[in-house]
């Protein structure tokens, strides 16, 4: 499960699929109400994080997330890579986050994460296929 207030690191494997279970709290640890929200998730390279970027122009990887656990109040969803969004993304260490915005134009950002996208270290196999 991933806290946005305690973001912690993302481990994944380059060209394979991955959920991630969110649960969005605020500074109080109280769930976000998703009701009415849309939560953009971007990922771009750490020395490319700027404020002049407002098209997120730079980002690696965009999501745009309206599908929310029921209830809505519970502030869970469910974060799926796909195996090219783990290649559009490249191998290395990478920054995301978080960003809600509401009906109502009311915004709120969380802490920044880490997302690591690694390859496979061991390849052989003790029973080779001919």
């Amino acid at each position: 499960m991933i806290d946005p207030k305690n973001m912690i690191t993302m481990y994944v494997k380059y060209g394979n699929s991955k959920n991630f279970f969110v649960t969005l709290t605020n500074s109080a640890w109280t769930a976000i109400n998703l009701t009415g929200a849309t939560v953009l998730f971007t990922v771009k390279k750490n020395a490319e994080l700027s404020e002049t970027d407002p098209t997120d122009s730079k980002a690696l990887l965009e999501k745009t997330i309206t599908d929310f656990d029921t209830p809505r109040t519970n502030g869970k969803f469910t974060l799926t890579l796909s195996p090219e969004d783990t290649a559009q993304i490249g191998l290395w260490d990478f920054s995301y986050d978080f960003k809600i915005t509401w009906s109502d134009q009311s915004i709120y950002n969380t802490d920044i994460g880490v997302i690591s996208i690694g390859k496979v270290s061991t390849q052989r196999n003790l029973y080779p296929t001919s």
